[in-house]
């Protein structure tokens, strides 16, 4: 089974306003299809819409076309190996689309593949304000099809170079808050983690493996306390993906510490490897490079159930939280309060939610003078 996992931090940006042609060799960037072809973004909205959930649907659509019309270019390019398959069948079938805040997530099958789907299941966890609601979280889909269950899960850390341990936190939060998340065959973890490097920020990007000695998530998975037993491709063969002038291909904010915070890991029951890892810098809307990770899982091989990289054999221990309802009720509804709010203030300033703030502040100040 070949698995391909897309991700890209837009910036609040549309996908739509990327080149469809640069979109096709981020999704796409292989004549030989991938079986499975998972998309995740972060930060597709803006904030006060995240929270309030205004337009979060229309932006899963939109996503969803922008994909569909890339997909359909590469398919009517004749530049794809149409192996298993009839030239009239479609190129993917659209297993799952899901949306969580500004979190989307969509998995697509070969028709091959598809033809073996049995059913998907999902989930979200918010940890970011108070450690509940979705300014920060997770979204998780787990795809079941007669061969075995695979789950992906698109994630977005807590920010700043400082704020390691948070970041630990975080996927702490996501293994014991989502139900039996290492209860699968196959576990793909990607998105923005926004692991820094502990490193200066006037570091020159010259020698990529050494600057990767540095890499916050390597040095935290080494010593045990983050992602342990997942696997990773070699990161340090692409430019780091953060953090970019908009605009620009290769123009790095020099006030921030350049990192490789877009990442794709990985844990299978069966034998797997990475043969592709890779950013695009050519798209340039967001101050995050998109990346793609293709991974091969040997599914039909005899798997040993004590095998230590299997997903159920890397938990650790770790007990379901028994909050974690709690925790996404009080997150959802800190969630709209914040938005609405934040979403009022927004719309009475005429796009700007501090002119808004001080255009209500004194239209109450005045009522009240007045009245």
């Amino acid at each position: 089974m070949k698995i391909q996992i897309s991700t890209f931090n837009v910036n609040q940006k549309s996908l739509a306003s990327v080149r469809p042609k640069d979109v096709a060799e981020w999704l796409l960037p292989s004549t030989n299809l991938p079986d499975l072809l998972v998309v995740g973004t972060q930060e597709s909205l803006p904030l006060h819409e995240a929270l309030s959930g205004v337009n979060a649907s229309d932006n899963l659509r939109s996503t969803s076309s922008v994909v569909h019309r890339a997909l359909s270019m590469i398919s009517t390019s004749g530049k794809v190996e149409q192996d298993k398959t009839t030239s009239d069948d479609p190129i993917y079938v659209s297993l799952s689309q899901q949306y969580f805040s500004n979190l989307t997530l969509l998995v697509y099958a070969r028709p091959h593949v598809a033809s073996t789907f049995v059913r998907s299941t999902t989930h979200s966890v918010g940890f970011g304000l108070g450690g509940v609601m979705s300014n920060k979280g997770a979204l998780s889909t787990q795809v079941q099809l007669r061969d075995g269950d695979y789950t992906f899960v698109n994630a977005h850390l807590a920010a700043h170079d400082a704020y390691t341990q948070r970041r630990n936190e975080d996927y702490d939060a996501i293994v014991t808050r989502i139900p039996s998340l290492y209860d699968t065959d196959h576990l793909f973890i990607f998105g923005d983690l926004n692991y820094r490097l502990n490193a200066h920020a006037e570091q020159k990007i010259v020698d990529l493996e050494k600057l990767a000695t540095h890499d916050q998530l390597s040095q935290e998975k080494n010593k045990g306390s983050t992602m342990v037993g997942m696997s990773e491709g070699s990161f340090a063969q692409f430019l780091p993906t953060y953090k970019y002038h908009i605009g620009s291909i290769d123009a790095v904010n020099t006030r921030r510490t350049p990192s490789w915070t877009d990442r794709v890991l990985f844990a299978s029951k069966s034998p797997s490897h990475c043969t592709l890892y890779d950013s695009y810098p050519n798209i340039t809307i967001s101050d995050h490079k998109p990346v793609s990770a293709v991974v091969i899982v040997d599914a039909e091989a005899a798997n040993d159930i004590s095998n230590t990289l299997a997903p159920r054999s890397i938990n650790h221990g770790r007990l379901p939280d028994t909050n974690a309802l709690y925790k996404a009720y009080a997150g959802a509804a800190a969630d709209r309060l914040v938005g609405y709010t934040w979403l009022c203030f927004y719309l009475a300033g005429w796009g700007s939610s501090v002119r808004g703030a001080v255009a209500i502040a004194i239209a109450a100040l005045t009522y009240y003078l007045v009245y």
